[in-house]
């Protein structure tokens, strides 16, 4: 019997029972299963970390009032940001190019 659920009125109901269900485990039962379902969370965090990082910083460049260590706290804290937001993107497509160049399938945004 095939399972399903669906929201309504902001509670969830479900027909069957999914597989794993009440064991604990589900579909992350490995280390490997646990951090693919995170990855689709990734670029969702690195971009709102990104973006408050981004309003943080020109805060702290608008309120310096032209102090020079402010400022410098201010460009560092921009640069920092923008610098990790890289090193997210390009550890995926890093990433990527592994996953052709080894043949293997099945990523975590689903792309082949």
């Amino acid at each position: 019997m095939a399972s399903y659920c669906v929201p309504w009125s902001g509670r969830w109901y479900c027909s069957g029972s999914p597989q794993g269900f009440g064991t604990g485990t589900g579909n992350l039962s490995s280390t490997g299963a646990i951090l693919t379902s995170l990855m689709d969370y990734v670029f969702v965090i690195a971009g709102i970390l990104l973006l408050f990082m981004i309003i943080a910083s020109g805060y702290t460049l608008m309120t310096s009032a032209g102090n020079p260590e402010a400022m410098a706290k201010g460009k560092s804290r921009l640069t920092a940001a923008l610098v990790g937001f890289l090193l997210v993107f390009a550890a995926f497509w890093i990433l990527q190019i592994i996953e052709v160049f080894l043949g293997v399938q099945g990523t975590p945004f689903g792309f082949t």
